[in-house]
């Protein structure tokens, strides 16, 4: 629970009342060209392995990511299994290869949080140039609302209430009768 609250920390002082370095986030992860000012905010917020990697995070597990007993975090995980099962191989790649390509792009954009100048993710789309599956349209898909979601919730933790230990005792009494 510390590295919980250590990263939580972490995300507080980074983006708490910074809704435009959220903004400046999307917009690099979404290839929309910065200026030297939004590139050096980037360069300097994120020159910490450790702020990258939380932020990282937030976006996509990787299996061995310290999790929590009962908080297993693996990007893999989240595939439904009842959607695999019986399906067609045509509904399975619609599944996994929007997935595959889906890690790629995000593994190229944390990297542009060190190096805002680096490979781009290309968000462009024709449906003239996309497969019969159309999976580039559903990688696209995935990876620009998995980054607002990873994105909001980065807002929603630096903007939560601290709680005093008292409120907090409260909260988790309160959960443990439901």
């Amino acid at each position: 629970m510390d590295r919980i609250k250590t990263e939580n920390e972490l995300i507080k002082r980074v983006f708490k009342g910074n809704e435009a370095l959220l903004k400046v986030i999307r917009s690099l992860f979404f290839g929309i060209k910065l200026s030297k000012e939004q590139k050096k905010i980037i360069k300097e917020t994120f020159a910490d392995a450790n702020t990258r990697n939380i932020v990282r995070k937030r976006f996509f597990a990787k299996f061995g990511d310290e999790a929590e007993i009962g908080q297993i975090a693996d990007f893999w995980i989240s595939v439904p299994e009842e959607k695999l099962v019986g399906a067609s191989l045509d509904q399975i790649a619609q599944i996994i290869e929007p997935r595959k390509r889906l890690l790629e792009m995000f593994d190229v954009s944390i990297a542009l949080l060190e190096n805002p100048d680096g490979k781009q993710v290309d968000l462009a789309y024709d449906p003239e140039e996309d497969d019969e599956l159309y999976i580039t349209l559903l990688t696209r898909n995935k990876y620009m609302n998995a980054v607002e979601a990873g994105l909001n919730m980065m807002k929603m933790l630096a903007e939560a209430k601290d709680l005093t230990p008292e409120e907090q005792e409260a909260v988790n009494k309160k959960n443990s009768s439901k």
